[in-house]
């Protein structure tokens, strides 16, 4: 009975590092940077829905998880697009999120960023077509990156941001 409780005891408390953790930790090291030099800050992001399944949502909130922590790198999700640098807009834009979407696309201060993730923001996925559903995001709003996947992974989300950041030369904020 002793020998069960030392052994309960002396087992690793945390999972050990998983395959990949240092791909994330280089291109959030990556993205701190191109963040640092574009906005002097970390980089606020509004993520919208504008009618999806929530696989994507799933995805972007795994990246506040303790497996990414997308906060060590400078990204912060914010409640508010007043205070946000860029959108990240989820789902097929349905007719009745049309004008919400441009009312918070238009509450963005400039030089604002619009990414679409997953297929359904990309153009409308399977729900392309349909009589509720005007298509992607970019059917309502610039886009500046689209994100395909359905849905994307959290280290392809990361990667796409870290290309985006990369090529916008001069556009301090």
């Amino acid at each position: 009975m002793i020998q069960t409780l030392t052994n309960l005891f002396r087992q690793p408390v945390a999972d050990p590092v998983r395959p990949g953790d240092g791909e994330i930790a280089g291109t959030g090291i990556e993205l701190r940077h191109e963040i640092s030099r574009l906005f002097k800050r970390s980089l606020a992001i509004r993520e919208v829905d504008c009618g999806s399944d929530n696989a994507a949502e799933i995805e972007i909130a795994n990246l506040s998880a303790p497996h990414y922590d997308v906060e060590r790198f400078g990204i912060t999700f914010v409640a508010s697009p007043r205070h946000a640098d860029a959108l990240m807009v989820t789902g097929a834009v349905t007719r009745a999120m049309a004008p919400a979407l441009l009312r918070t696309y238009e509450a963005t201060p400039e030089p604002r960023i619009v990414i679409a993730v997953g297929d359904d923001a990309c153009d409308g996925g399977v729900f392309r077509g349909s009589y509720a559903v005007l298509g992607g995001v970019g059917e309502v709003i610039p886009v500046d990156l689209k994100i395909p996947g359905n849905p994307p992974r959290p280290e392809e989300i990361l990667s796409a941001l870290l290309s985006l950041l990369r090529n916008r030369e001069g556009e301090e904020r």
